[in-house]
């Protein structure tokens, strides 16, 4: 018996292919990534990939803080959900909800061709939530 070759197989798998090739390509671009990357990059401690998503130095007392904050907020729990997203030209607001309840004004602005949160103004909606 021969096995004859299911017709659009090899389009459905080549697609499939390109499709995930895609996603993994972007997965690391846009504002929302920025946020995405910098929680991955607090969970692992790494200073070089947090400089990569921040608009200033990590040892910038407003990154630290920052930091310090978002710890808190997911108190254990790394996930979040992005609840708003108000997209201007080069500055997008997303507003993040947490599992302990807490809310994060993300705000990221593009550099260049690069999206990068920026700390002082992130932490400035925070104060402005009174959660600061």
């Amino acid at each position: 018996m021969r096995i004859r070759p299911i017709p659009g197989l090899g389009a459905a798998a080549t697609l499939a292919a390109v499709t995930l090739a895609v996603f993994a390509t972007f997965q690391n671009y846009g504002p929302e990534s920025a946020v995405r990357r910098f929680h991955q990059a607090l969970t692992a401690r790494d200073l070089k990939a947090i400089a990569q998503v921040v608009d200033t130095s990590p040892d910038n007392s407003a990154v630290q803080d920052l930091a310090r904050y978002v710890e808190a907020a997911r108190m254990g729990n790394p996930n979040y959900r992005i609840v708003k997203s108000e997209r201007g030209k080069d500055q997008v607001e997303i507003l993040a909800f947490y599992a302990s309840g807490a809310l994060i004004p993300w705000v990221v602005v593009r550099d260049r061709d690069h999206w990068r949160i920026d700390s002082y103004l992130t932490l400035q909606g925070l104060q402005k939530m009174g959660k600061s």
